[in-house]
């Protein structure tokens, strides 16, 4: 397992892609996902994870739509709610 600014992240395969999902010390049942460049401007991932939150990225293929990055996004989500009982909802960060 990795750090990621103290808390244990790991990385999980998911559609052929390396996602990251960071543990909060304390869950809440809630999760984020952030849609580009994971570690660039962490400081709302950083409250999240001190809220209860999970945060998670999985890599997209292009910086324009793809199928396949919606697709991925999904399956993200599915493994989120089916291996930690989060909910089906996720807040979303979209900042870069």
């Amino acid at each position: 397992m990795e750090d990621f600014k103290g808390f244990r992240m790991e990385k999980v395969e998911i559609s052929g892609r390396e996602a990251i999902i960071v543990h909060p010390e304390k869950p809440n049942g809630k999760w984020a996902l952030k849609t580009e460049y994971f570690g660039a401007f962490p400081d709302v991932q950083v409250k999240l994870l001190e809220l209860g939150y999970y945060v998670t990225h999985i890599p997209s293929t292009t910086r324009w739509y793809n199928e396949s990055d919606t697709d991925a996004r999904k399956d993200l989500a599915d493994y989120m709610v089916s291996t930690y009982g989060v909910s089906k909802k996720c807040v979303i960060i979209g900042m870069s």
